[in-house]
């Protein structure tokens, strides 16, 4: 039933990475021009939003970045922590991805990819917006070290980082830029933006200044 109802609005899909912060000020303005979505850690970082998901199993994680009483449209996938919806005061919505749990009353299921990033993408899309702005993206972190969110490098095992494309990340952000890449690729007649970051770059994805965001 939701599929397309918002065919032809411009989306923006706001991560948690080091480059959100110079873009802050440019999301407010965007406010009544585009349809912003958040998730994770943006939830806390993003200034304004107006759909919301997530996915993190770990409730402490969540209600970590949940605002109190949020009254949003919130989209969640079954596995997503029970206890942390408990904050949800608006809409909850279902996402059936297609490893997720079959629901009979479900007509479709969407690929959403691994992260919370993934997942509002291909809901934005679902849903029939674009063109698509990536803000916050950055999939990596800082050229400096900078904290990816609240996450440190040092925080995490060997196992969970890597270097790629001459950058510091995780081995799921280098497997949610591929899943992009390849959603870029299906969706060929949709447009993909983002202001120059300092994170991985992903194929397709065309560069604008933030100025061109407004």
């Amino acid at each position: 039933q939701l599929k397309d109802i918002y065919k032809g609005v411009p989306a923006v899909i706001v991560g948690a990475g080091p480059s959100l912060e110079t873009s802050l000020d440019y999301l407010k303005e965007l406010e009544g021009k585009a349809l912003i979505f958040a998730g994770g850690a943006s939830l806390k970082r993003s200034p304004v939003y107006h759909i919301a998901g997530g996915l993190d199993p770990d409730p402490s994680l969540e209600t970590s970045e949940m605002e109190p009483n949020m009254d949003v449209p919130f989209f969640y996938e079954s596995r997503f922590s029970s206890r942390a919806l408990n904050h949800v005061s608006g809409p909850i919505l279902q996402v059936t991805s297609l490893e997720g749990l079959h629901i009979e009353d479900c007509k479709c299921s969407i690929d959403t990819g691994c992260t919370v990033t993934t997942m509002l993408l291909s809901l934005a899309l679902h849903l029939g917006c674009g063109p698509i702005f990536l803000v916050g993206i950055d999939l990596a972190y800082g050229e400096k070290g900078d904290k990816y969110s609240e996450n440190d490098p040092e925080t995490h095992g060997d196992s969970s980082l890597v270097s790629y494309q001459d950058r510091l990340t995780q081995k799921d952000w280098v497997v949610a830029s591929k899943w992009i890449e390849s959603c870029i690729h299906i969706h060929s007649k949709e447009s993909f933006y983002s202001p120059e970051i300092s994170g991985l770059e992903i194929q397709g994805v065309q560069k604008i200044s933030l100025e061109d965001l407004k």
